[in-house]
């Protein structure tokens, strides 16, 4: 930040004289250096105010000329578990399947019967009959019980 500006000389040049011109010979030091104190304030936040549009910068980045070994280490690590991931969903999806029919063919049921449904739930039902997806623990929890009580 500049000390002292082309306005801010003018300024206290401009109170300066006003001073002496008000007061002749009179002039009242303490209030005379508070204006010049407010003068320069003023000023000092003038210099301070963005007057234009800033163009910040841009960074530049570290050209490389390879890939990043780090990053697709991670990237790999990621699609590794996403894949087992869903094969547990689908081995998790088809044990209690099995299990499921297990139960119910020692009952004599078939799984399109309505009773087998009633037995089953609504939710397990559903859950068995659609495509193999992610549940929550409690979820889990609550179909396991429902097929123990087969």
């Amino acid at each position: 930040m500049r000390v002292l500006t082309g306005r801010m000389v003018v300024a206290l040049l401009a109170s300066g004289v006003a001073a002496v011109a008000l007061g002749h010979q009179h002039v009242h030091w303490p209030l005379f250096a508070l204006l010049v104190i407010g003068v320069l304030g003023v000023g000092a936040c003038f210099d301070a105010a963005i007057t234009g549009p800033t163009a910040w910068p841009e960074p530049e980045l570290p050209a490389r000329s390879e890939p990043d070994r780090a990053l697709a280490h991670y990237v790999r690590v990621l699609e590794d578990a996403e894949r087992s991931v869903a094969a547990d969903d689908d081995r998790l999806h088809n044990l209690l399947r099995q299990i499921a029919g297990d139960r119910l063919r020692m009952r004599g049921l078939a799984w399109d019967s309505p009773e087998a449904r009633t037995l089953l739930g609504d939710d397990l039902a559903q859950y068995l009959g659609a495509p193999p997806m992610r549940i929550s623990r409690r979820m889990l929890r609550s179909h396991v019980e429902r097929i123990e009580l087969l």
